[in-house]
Order: structure tokens, then C-alpha cells, then sequence
């Protein structure tokens, strides 16, 4: 009896053992059915793209930690992946999150090197170069003043610099190119320029009113019309420091120049170095035949003014007169002045800088003076010129004044000079003692 007993619960035993094992069979088969091909698809790009990826800082790598964030990404897309009864849903995620990351990664690839032209960036500096060794520094005409050399070179090298750099963009080389020009300009407004043929007069001011430019237009110093008080020019110490070396004008006294042809030339230039010790809007400081041929003057707020007369190509006479524009001048400092005129166009410059270009005249010849009038430096006329007539043409009055400042170094050419000439003019002038 016990063994029947035995035997049936063996049998009960391993029915329900049996019914467990088939019982799990039946919870397997409940995982669902799923796709792998595009997760693995996106796992094996992914894991490609990050294994041929370098991590630097040049074009076409990855800056750290690129990588190790994309490797993470694909670790995690992995575990998903194996997960146990993994969903079709958990999967898309999991791609769609991997793909998101993959973006952000090739978002961080640093770019490749644009293309661009070298040509004219390697001809402007090999151009520049070449200008430059060849160059010499000196105060003779055709050399550069001293400086000027270094100055280029850095210029050169700045250039050089940019056409070296790593992913140079073709903006940055044509930026280049711009500046070496720019810098050329400004080596070539260094060069002393022999203009001696052109010269017509130079009066140094050095201790009197002979004119150095060897043609004989030598000033004699006068006193001014007794009604500023006759005063003569006195000799001052000038922009450099040295003791009479230049002239003060103060009362009227005055250099009179014998006036001839040479000075109404049909174009023009006048340059001074002048130092104002007071405003005045009749402020003369050289004149032929004031408003009659051309007269040279300071007017109110400081202003360089010139004024022109002349007969139009038809025939009928006109008087131009226009000022500096912007271009002032403070008190009791040296300023290089300048003037260039001739039918239909004047241009000022201060200290070599072109300040006001005016061309709203028509062209024309400039009248002579009268015979009887010479050109005067340092006040709007001859004292001698003046008269007490009424109605005078020359008669006497406040605004025919005479300069309140200190003049020197005063250049007439019957040229135009050139932006370039004026401002090397400055630059030589600036820093020398002409004797």
C-alpha cells in the first residue's frame, strides 16, 4: 500500500514539474517580435564613423571629448539593443537617439580649409619686397627718410604673416593685399623728391629773407604801415629749437619780394611752416597784389584761405576764395601748411594730411598784379603800396592786415605737388634743419 502511495506521488511530482517548464515555455514566447536591422545598421555606422575620427585641433578632425561622447552614445544604443524583450518602440529611440548624437558629432568636425587664391597676395608681397631692399635711406633726393625701411618691413612681415596662417580665408589674403598697399603709399610719401627745378623761390627764414632757391628772389625786411605800429620782423627761435631761425611778425613789418611772371604761374603750390600767436580773420602772411592776382591769409577760427584772381577760358573774370574746410589750427603750435591751386581746383593740407579739396570753379588764367605792387610776406601789402586816398583801391583799411604769428621755411613751386610729394615734404621738413 505504502509503495502504491510512493509511486503515485512520483508520478504527481513530475506532472506538475512538467507543467511549470511548459509554463515558462509559455512567458518566453511572449516577448515580442522586434526589428534589429536599422539599429544595427546605425550601430555599425556610428561605431565606424568614431573609429576613422581624429581627435586634434586641425581641419577635418575633432575637438576632445567628441569622440568619447559618440562612443558613450553607442555604448548606450548597445544596451538597449540587448536588453531583454526589447520593444520595437525602445529601439526606434534608441536609433533615433544614436543618429541625434552622430549630428552633434560630425557637428563638432572642424572644417576643412577653404581654397584660395595666393596669386596676387605672393606678387604684392614679392612687389613690395623688392621696393624695399632696393631702397635707400638718406636726405639726398630719391632716397627715404630714415625709418622708413623698418616701417615698410613690418608691413611686409604682417603680410607675410596672413598669407601663412593656416585656413586663410580668401577675405583675409584680399584684407592683405589692401594693407601692403596702403603701406606702400605711405613708404613712397617718404621718398625725398628733387623738385628744384620747379622751385621758384625758398626763403629759409635763417636769419634773413634771402631766397635759397637760387633764383634770386630775395626778400627785404620792412616795416609795417604805421597805423599797426611799424614794426619789423624779428627773428625767433623756430620748430626745432634753434635760436633765430625763423621770423616773428608782429605790427606789420614784412619781406617785399620784387614781383615778375614767376609768380603767377598756371599752376601753383605755397608751403609754410607757421606757429599763430593770435586770431585775426586778415591775417596775411604772403600776398601779390592781394585780391587782384592772390593773396595767402589766415582768417577766423585759424583757418588757412586763399584766394585767386583769374580770367575764365570765355573771357569774363572771376575771383575764387574757399578755406581749409576742416583743417584748423591751434594757437601757439607749428603747422606745415600748404596750398595747391590752379584753374579750377585748390587743395589744402596741414602737416602733409590733405584737409580740403575744392573743384566747384571753373578753369581759367590768373590775372598779373600791378606793376607797381610787389609781393609782400608777412602783411597784404607793401607798406609803401598804401594809401589814404578814399576809395582807394589800396587804401588803408583793417582788413588789408598783416600775419600775427611766426613763419618759416616758405617754398613757392609752379607745379602741383602730389599727395605724396606734400606729405614727404612734411616728413623731411618735420625733422631736419635745412641750412
Amino acid at each position: 500500500m505504502q509503495k502504491k502511495l510512493l509511486f503515485t506521488g512520483l508520478i504527481l511530482l513530475t506532472i506538475f514539474s512538467i507543467a511549470i517548464v511548459f509554463e515558462s515555455c509559455k512567458k518566453e514566447e511572449k516577448c515580442p517580435e522586434v526589428d534589429y536591422t536599422a539599429i544595427d545598421k546605425t550601430i555599425d555606422n556610428a561605431q565606424q564613423w568614431h573609429d576613422i575620427a581624429i581627435e586634434g585641433t586641425g581641419p577635418g578632425e575633432y575637438p576632445p571629448p567628441a569622440k568619447n561622447d559618440l562612443q558613450e552614445a553607442i555604448d548606450a544604443t548597445k544596451s538597449v539593443r540587448t536588453k531583454n524583450c526589447v520593444t520595437q518602440q525602445e529601439l526606434d529611440n534608441a536609433e533615433d537617439a544614436l543618429l541625434n548624437s552622430s549630428d552633434y558629432f560630425d557637428s563638432k568636425r572642424i572644417p576643412d580649409c577653404p581654397k584660395v587664391d595666393y596669386t596676387e597676395i605672393d606678387q604684392a608681397i614679392a612687389n613690395a619686397q623688392q621696393i624695399h631692399d632696393n631702397a635707400v635711406e638718406g636726405s639726398e633726393h630719391g632716397e627715404y627718410l630714415p625709418g622708413a625701411k623698418a616701417d615698410f618691413q613690418q608691413a611686409i612681415n604682417s603680410a607675410q604673416t596672413i598669407r601663412d596662417k593656416d585656413c586663410v580665408t580668401q577675405q583675409e589674403l584680399n584684407y592683405a593685399v589692401v594693407a601692403l598697399d596702403n603701406a606702400l603709399d605711405v613708404f613712397e610719401s617718404k621718398k625725398i623728391i628733387d623738385l628744384t627745378g620747379n622751385l621758384i623761390a625758398h626763403w629759409l627764414f635763417n636769419g634773413d629773407g634771402a631766397d635759397a632757391s637760387g633764383n634770386g628772389h630775395d626778400g627785404t625786411a620792412s616795416a609795417g604801415h604805421p597805423e599797426w605800429g611799424g614794426g619789423m620782423p624779428e627773428l625767433a627761435e623756430d620748430r626745432h629749437g634753434n635760436a633765430d631761425y625763423c621770423y616773428k611778425f608782429v605790427d606789420g613789418g614784412n619781406f617785399v619780394v620784387a614781383n615778375g611772371p614767376a609768380f603767377t604761374p598756371p599752376e601753383l603750390t605755397i608751403s609754410v611752416w607757421m606757429k599763430l600767436y593770435e586770431t585775426w580773420e586778415h591775417s596775411y602772411f604772403i600776398s601779390n597784389d592781394i585780391w587782384n592776382t592772390w593773396k595767402f591769409q589766415v582768417q577766423d577760427l585759424n583757418k588757412p584761405f586763399f584766394t585767386a584772381h583769374y580770367k575764365k577760358d570765355d573771357g569774363d573774370p572771376a575771383w575764387i576764395d574757399h578755406d581749409s574746410g576742416n583743417g584748423t589750427l591751434d594757437l601757439e603750435e607749428w603747422y606745415q601748411v600748404v596750398v595747391t591751386y590752379t584753374g579750377g581746383k585748390m587743395i589744402f593740407y596741414i602737416n602733409g594730411e590733405k584737409v580740403q579739396t575744392w573743384d566747384d570753379f571753373p578753369p581759367g588764367t590768373l590775372y598779373p598784379p600791378n606793376p607797381a605792387v610787389d609781393l609782400c610776406i608777412g602783411q597784404a601789402l607793401p607798406t609803401g603800396v598804401y594809401t589814404d586816398i578814399p576809395d582807394d583801391p589800396y587804401e588803408w583799411k583793417e582788413w588789408l592786415g598783416y600775419f600775427k604769428g611766426y613763419l618759416d621755411d616758405m617754398r613757392f613751386y609752379n607745379v602741383i605737388l602730389t599727395d605724396v610729394q606734400v606729405k614727404a615734404l612734411y616728413d623731411y621738413e618735420n625733422v631736419t634743419t635745412i641750412e
